[in-house]
């Protein structure tokens, strides 16, 4: 999965000629991976920078409206004229992003259909309204049938990014998002602004009234978490061929139970990224946590135990306080902790805080995460 691949990069300054320049609420200054920059009446210029792990380039893509000529400008990935009507997507995330901002109308196409949950998508794919471009590898010939104004994809490595340039070389505007980059959820959910600017104005605003009442709940009930003296301690994860992988005490991850006031086992571990670790290593350091989140996909207590009897001792098992965060899944694969969550990081957060401080949030139901049986 992408979010394996976490680092914390710097934003660039953008320089422009011949053009006066705004600075967006979503600029440098937020230390995002991205930036949006104003520069004339519906134009905008965006970067993404360093778009994945171990990557020094800088992406920029000027959008300017139909009814205009592009503006003069060099160093531009991809000038695009907005608003856009056909979209592809590569990843769930994608979904999360346009379908509060009522553009899931845009997708012509998508990678990994069976894996989005959304109702909505899955009835367009139905009606064939949305066509499969292939699970692991795009097919090209149908994509360019489709005629996408823009394809929304991301890179992980030097390897994916040899594929988008690929697609760039049939003629494709294809546009990273690189969200998995960022180690704050609230980073993460920013990027809702990045993708509204291409559909216009009211599409820019409903995205800024949604990013910034989810904002200022996130920041309420964290604030409301941290008021708390008491401090549950967490472990996360479950073993996978032969690894047992655990969030780096730079995370997302870790951000979000430090936002909920518990004490992550491997906070002082300074990676941004997962770390693989033995099981032994796990049970010497977890056997006391009192929580133990996101343990794959099992949903019964015994189901943890059928691997390995040793995880019965485990304090979090004893006192039965295990969650994963499937509750939003099917049968398919599909996860919408993946993909509606990636713009509701207070609903998450309120999870997390109602299972570890449930005095704070006692009317809270759980959305993305349920109890092991």
């Amino acid at each position: 999965m992408k979010y394996l691949f976490i680092l914390v990069l710097g934003l660039s300054f953008i320089s422009c000629t011949n053009l006066n320049t705004k600075t967006s609420g979503f600029s440098n200054e937020n230390k995002f991976h991205f930036s949006i920059d104003t520069i004339g009446k519906g134009t905008y210029l965006l970067s993404v920078n360093r778009p994945f792990v171990g990557s020094n380039q800088l992406e920029k893509y000027c959008l300017y409206p139909r009814a205009q000529e592009a503006p003069q400008l060099e160093g531009i990935t991809h000038f695009i004229s907005i608003p856009v009507k056909r979209t592809v997507i590569t990843s769930t995330t994608h979904l999360g992003f346009l379908e509060p901002i009522n553009q899931l109308k845009s997708v012509v196409g998508a990678t990994g259909l069976s894996l989005f949950y959304s109702s909505s998508f899955q009835a367009k794919v139905t009606e064939g309204e949305i066509q499969s471009l292939g699970r692991s590898s795009l097919n090209e010939e149908l994509l360019v049938q489709l005629n996408p104004d823009v394809i929304f994809s991301f890179a992980i490595d030097v390897a994916e990014m040899k594929k988008v340039e690929q697609l760039r070389n049939l003629g494709q505007k294809v546009v990273l998002i690189a969200e998995y980059m960022e180690q704050n959820p609230l980073g993460k959910a920013a990027w809702i602004n990045f993708m509204a600017t291409f559909f216009g104005e009211s599409s820019v605003q409903l995205a800024d009234s949604i990013y910034t009442e989810m904002k200022e709940n996130y920041l309420a009930i964290k604030t409301l978490a941290n008021s708390t003296t008491k401090k549950p301690s967490v472990m996360i994860g479950y073993p996978w061929k032969g690894n047992w992988y655990v969030s780096g005490g730079q995370s997302f991850q870790a951000a979000y139970f430090d936002a909920a006031n518990a004490k992550y086992v491997w906070k002082n571990f300074k990676q941004e990224g997962s770390i693989p670790l033995s099981t032994e290593t796990v049970i010497n350091d977890a056997l006391d946590a009192d929580y133990w989140i996101n343990c794959g996909d099992k949903q019964e207590l015994d189901a943890l135990s059928k691997n390995d009897h040793r995880f019965e001792a485990f304090k979090a098992v004893k006192l039965k306080q295990v969650y994963n965060n499937y509750k939003r899944s099917n049968q398919f694969g599909a996860n919408d902790y993946w993909e509606s969550g990636v713009v509701r990081p207070d609903l998450i957060l309120s999870d997390l805080i109602q299972i570890m401080h449930p005095e704070l949030l006692a009317n809270h139901e759980l959305v993305y995460y349920s109890q092991l049986n």
